[in-house]
């Protein structure tokens, strides 16, 4: 036990590592590459910038607070949490990637953890979830983590996830945060322009 619920296996160790993307318009995309990326929708809130002054007063209103940034993503894209192929979440600790799940919509909150067990967020599942092994598996690069998420978003969209890749993806949420849910931000990507 390191602070519960958490034990050793369930904290991510510090990683070096790092990650970049390349912005550009959608006209000039369409001309540089074959499977362009599109930001569909974003939407992110501040919380505090001392814990002590959190909009949150404890973990059980966390998905209070995310919910609200999340569907302001989904509302920007026209889309909807039942559209997302994937969801790639940075939730740095397992517990913290279940209330994030909470927040997003494809599942009633409080339900989390029996998807999980039920594999149905694991690669092949009905909802796959951070498919790159986010913090856990890599290791906590900083902010690189966050952009790794986005990164990989970027991957799948364009078939190019190698053994991790979901088949025919065409749209993803993906989140970063950080310092304690100081911040919050969601993202819709997708290959193709909702019509």
């Amino acid at each position: 036990m390191v602070s519960y619920p958490l034990t050793t296996l369930m904290c991510n160790v510090l990683g070096d590592g790092g990650s970049a993307f390349i912005m550009t318009t959608a006209e000039k995309a369409r001309k540089v590459c074959d499977k362009p990326v599109y930001i569909l929708g974003e939407a992110s809130d501040y919380s505090h910038r001392t814990i002590t002054r959190a909009k949150i007063g404890d973990f059980n209103q966390l998905v209070d607070f995310l919910a609200p940034i999340a569907k302001e993503a989904y509302d920007k894209a026209g889309l909807g949490p039942e559209d997302m192929d994937i969801y790639e979440i940075y939730g740095s600790y397992p517990v913290i990637h279940l209330m994030i799940m909470d927040s997003l919509g494809f599942v009633e909150p409080g339900k989390s953890g029996a998807l999980v067990e039920a594999g149905e967020t694991s690669p092949g599942g009905k909802y796959p979830c951070s498919t790159n092994g986010e913090a856990m598996s890599f290791g906590h690069t900083g902010t690189g983590v966050g952009f790794a998420m986005l990164a990989e978003s970027v991957r799948q969209l364009q078939g190019k996830a190698g053994r991790a890749q979901v088949p025919g993806a065409r749209f993803v949420i993906e989140n970063c945060g950080g310092g304690a849910f100081m911040d919050c931000h969601f993202t819709v990507l997708g290959n193709e322009i909702p019509s």
